[in-house]
């Protein structure tokens, strides 16, 4: 490893291992790649991965028109990886390496370089940041036994991404915030709203820009560049869900406990509040003359990618409760001579009512008719299952069909279905719900009050906030009045406190780069300077009135400088 690299993993490492709330167990070794590298790196690791499941998967994919037929995948995702990544970590290794910068790029960020170099120098930070979070997940968690565990689970290994990619983009987020010397952390209220900002404009943004990076992710199948952006947009919203409410400990938990799916990525109450754990369905045996292939999920995430790419809207997807499918193939031997009947796409998803399946089948058949463009499909519907056949001839389509409703679909025995549209109406003047973690009481929707708690803590706001917010976790609290002017906020493991009523006064106290910085302003207002300033650290003190007299206190503070006058423009010789 460089010694630069090296100095700069050591520093950050400690200092992101004491942000995250994970002591590191052993050393992490890093290094930089160039782009050939780089290259090498994701050819040899997805080539590794890349088995006889993994190529099914894609003929699966392809079948169901989410990606081109005549596309490579494997090797389109290595191009697409060595483009997009800026660092990534290995679990079997124990290391992470980084993209080399630019040439003439700096490597830490310096204030006194052209904003420019900062941002670029601010990056690589990001970068280490977040990929030494992964290596503290490693240590604690065992990312590669969780990544064979969920291997053949693909919407769940998905899921798991999104946990493990969230977890390190709050991570990295903060380490910039407290290296700045913020008081803030990624999910204080200030810095969840700014990160659904980021995730949104970076949701909206996806290869924009006019760099061969961002031509190549527009170019990309909705299905990959959905998948590669979710995991850290969407994920960075689940992690932040958990962690916001229940603090640090119940975000190790998630870990231990994993999500069953991306619907839960998507709709974090679905793990949090009321776990809606997909059905466990199991397709029957292809009939006399076929061979099953495969045994997948698809899962809510790619189900909306589908529906978006045919028909523009996704509404259709959200009643999802799990789904199986696999690909049958004809026996040439049973083919009497002829040609063997193409792969048959089989598919069965449950739904969370009949009403949705209902829907979900009327919309999909939509969805054939306009990718295949021929009758060798077939779609019908039990109750709230519903079975697709693609690829048989027209004869035998809806007889396949049908016997495939007799797969098997089982539910978790203590799921609870989510309320209807008129049980939310009844319950929008005042409702109080126990639910799986929290307690939950409302006022007129929320809109009044609305009051959430548990063992550890709770979040409480009145006339959604504006009037009082307040709420706390065995990490942090936060309290504010007043559409928010009025607040106080501390963080355990960010160091910090700070308190601002507005013109009277604002106080913060923050641990930076083991110094304890504190700062004091009175009669602070936009217009004229504060009537007093005071700011402290180990180094020295700092103080001003009114901007006219100024001072500084410390062993190191030359003659000539401990105090000014008007504002800092005269030296007194004391």
């Amino acid at each position: 490893m460089p010694d630069a690299l090296g100095d700069r993993v050591r520093v950050y490492g400690s200092e992101v291992s004491k942000l995250r709330g994970l002591p590191q167990l052993r050393e992490v070794p890093a290094g930089i790649q160039s782009e050939a590298e780089l290259r090498s790196s994701m050819q040899t690791l997805m080539r590794a991965e890349w088995d006889e499941e993994e190529q099914t998967l894609e003929e699966a994919y392809k079948l169901f028109g989410l990606i081109p037929g005549k596309l490579d995948l494997l090797q389109y995702l290595v191009d697409l990886y060595t483009g997009q990544v800026a660092g990534y970590y290995d679990p079997k290794s124990g290391r992470f390496f980084i993209r080399d910068l630019p040439p003439g790029a700096p490597a830490e960020a310096d204030p006194a370089t052209e904003s420019s170099e900062r941002s670029t120098g601010a990056a690589q930070q990001f970068v280490i940041s977040h990929e030494f979070t992964h290596a503290l997940q490693d240590q604690h968690f065992d990312l590669a036994a969780m990544d064979e565990r969920y291997a053949r689970q693909a919407d769940r290994a998905t899921a798991i991404a999104g946990l493990t990619e969230g977890d390190a983009m709050l991570a990295a987020i903060d380490h910039l915030a407290w290296r700045t010397g913020l008081p803030v952390s990624a999910v204080s209220p200030l810095g969840r709203a700014a990160t659904v900002v980021v995730g949104r404009t970076a949701t909206s943004t996806v290869g924009s820009g006019d760099s061969p990076e961002a031509q190549q992710l527009r170019d990309a199948p909705a299905v990959i560049s959905t998948n590669l952006t979710f995991p850290y947009v969407e994920g960075m919203n689940f992690a932040s869900a958990i962690r916001s409410e229940f603090g640090q400990a119940a975000l190790d938990s998630a870990f231990r406990d994993p999500p069953d799916s991306t619907e839960q990525i998507l709709y974090p109450e679905r793990y949090i509040d009321r776990r809606d754990r997909p059905a466990e369905i199991q397709l029957i045996a292809p009939p006399l003359g076929f061979t099953a292939s495969l045994d997948q999920t698809l899962g809510m995430l790619d189900l909306r990618v589908l529906l978006e790419t045919y028909i523009g809207s996704t509404r259709a997807a959200e009643g999802w409760d799990g789904d199986r499918f696999a690909i049958w193939r004809s026996d040439p031997s049973a083919s009497d001579g002829g040609e063997p009947l193409p792969p048959l796409l089989v598919w069965v998803s449950a739904w969370d009512s009949e009403r949705e399946a209902a829907r979900f089948s009327r919309t999909y058949a939509r969805v054939l008719e306009a990718k295949r463009g021929d009758d060798h499909f077939a779609i019908t519907r039990i109750g709230d299952v519903v079975a697709v056949v693609e690829g048989a001839p027209a004869d035998q389509v809806q007889p396949y069909a049908s016997e495939l409703l007799r797969s098997s679909v089982t539910r978790d025995p203590n799921e609870r279905p989510r309320p209807s549209l008129l049980e939310r109406a009844l319950r929008w003047p005042a409702a109080f719900e126990r639910l799986d973690r929290v307690n939950q009481a409302k006022l007129l929707g929320g809109s009044v009050l609305s009051l959430r708690y548990h063992d550890a803590g709770y979040r409480f706001s009145l006339a959604s906030g504006i009037l009082l917010g307040s709420e706390r976790t065995p990490d942090r609290s936060s309290h504010s009045l007043a559409l928010g002017l009025i607040w106080c906020s501390q963080d355990r493991l960010h160091e910090y406190f700070a308190a601002t009523v507005p013109v009277l006064f604002s106080y913060q106290r923050r641990g930076v780069e083991g110094d304890l910085r504190r700062e004091l302003q009175l009669g602070q207002t936009v217009l004229l300077p504060s009537l007093l300033r005071w700011q402290a650290s180990t180094a020295e003190t700092r103080w001003s009135l009114l901007g006219l007299i100024a001072g500084r206190i410390g062993p190191s503070v030359p003659r000539g400088e401990r105090v000014r006058l008007l504002f800092g423009y005269i030296p007194l010789p004391i």
